[in-house]
């Protein structure tokens, strides 16, 4: 696990470790400054598929996936189906839209979780 996730003090992400759902979640605050950036997604025409998931939804099963350095399969249930959240995060990372929203949550850590990025996309 890797000290930079999403700002939280490390004794806290420790901590809510068993909780792998509740310590990556974006803060309504980090919402509100991110959530322009995001291209809105609408809910498809087409019934068939999975279900429609919310961009804040998506977003934390990445920064879950990137934070935890498991596998996108390993997502947990409480999150959106894992393909949903693999395509979106490689269509926000191919359109230039991550990076910027990477270093709105990070800050001045935000180089290397863009590395982990870079290193996923491979």
């Amino acid at each position: 696990m890797g000290k930079w996730c999403a700002g939280f003090s490390v004794d806290f992400l420790f901590h809510a470790q068993a909780k792998m759902k509740t310590y990556l979640e974006v803060t309504d605050d980090q919402w509100h400054r991110i959530a322009p950036m995001l291209p809105e997604n609408r809910p498809r025409k087409d019934p068939r598929g999975r279900p429609f998931s919310s961009t804040r939804a998506v977003l934390n099963g990445v920064l879950w996936t990137l934070c935890s350095g498991a596998p996108w399969s390993s997502l947990p249930g409480d999150f959106p189906h894992y393909k949903t959240c693999h395509r979106r995060f490689k269509a926000w990372h191919d359109d230039g839209v991550l990076e910027p929203i990477i270093q709105q949550l990070f800050g001045v850590l935000s180089e290397p979780v863009y590395q982990q990025i870079r290193n996923r996309m491979r």
